[in-house]
């Protein structure tokens, strides 16, 4: 049995990939989570074979949950289903060594498909190749990926340094060398850059 966490903040959604996957005898969703923080909570806790992540969701987003549970001891193998098609989280999330990347527009026998090949070892992609863009995120590292995100999203920043165990001083520090690597001089200018560029989308604003 393939053991599943389901992390997706729509209820919706959750259900519609239940449905799916509800004839599959071999696929057992254990958990379901809303957040990323939930997502890598319920991960250590009950050691599931694959993480179907979701990328833009409050709080913790897929990005950040996802390169937590990739530095995690606990062995899992994280498969992302996102409408979202970003040139610089994908290819920044295959080089840190996730599994599989597919578009919540795939036919549901593709995501069964993807499930057992990521469980049997192989990686699975079908996804829109985003068009380069040039986008100013893509010389940022992953920690300033995962604030920039944040940021973007409009948590402020004690709440960021304590969700990535920092201090609101070093955040502060990433925060105003963010705005001047990227050009701009506000925050709500940063979060526009994002969408522009398909870091996140207007419901995770």
């Amino acid at each position: 049995m393939i053991r599943v966490i389901l992390v997706d903040d729509h209820e919706i959604v959750r259900s519609a990939i239940k449905l799916t996957l509800k004839d599959a005898k071999d696929i057992e969703i254990v958990a379901e989570a809303k957040t990323g923080e939930e997502a890598v909570s319920l991960t250590k806790r009950l050691k599931p074979d694959i993480v179907l992540m979701d990328m833009n969701m409050p709080g913790t987003d897929g990005f950040s949950a996802s390169m937590q549970l990739l530095q995690n001891t606990v062995p899992v193998k994280i498969l992302i289903i996102s409408s979202q098609e970003s040139d610089v989280l994908q290819p920044r999330l295959l080089q840190r060594g996730i599994s599989g990347y597919i578009s919540k527009n795939a036919a549901p026998e593709t995501l069964k498909e993807a499930i057992r090949a990521v469980h049997a070892g192989k990686k699975f992609f079908v996804t829109t190749t985003p068009t380069p863009t040039n986008s100013p995120f893509t010389d940022l590292s992953d920690r300033e990926l995962q604030i920039t995100l944040m940021i973007a999203k409009g948590m402020e920043s004690q709440e960021i340094a304590e969700r990535l165990f920092l201090s609101k001083k070093t955040i502060h520090g990433y925060h105003r060398d963010l705005l001047k690597k990227l050009g701009v001089k506000k925050d709500v200018d940063l979060t526009r850059l994002a969408i522009k560029y398909g870091l996140i989308d207007l419901d995770s604003v």
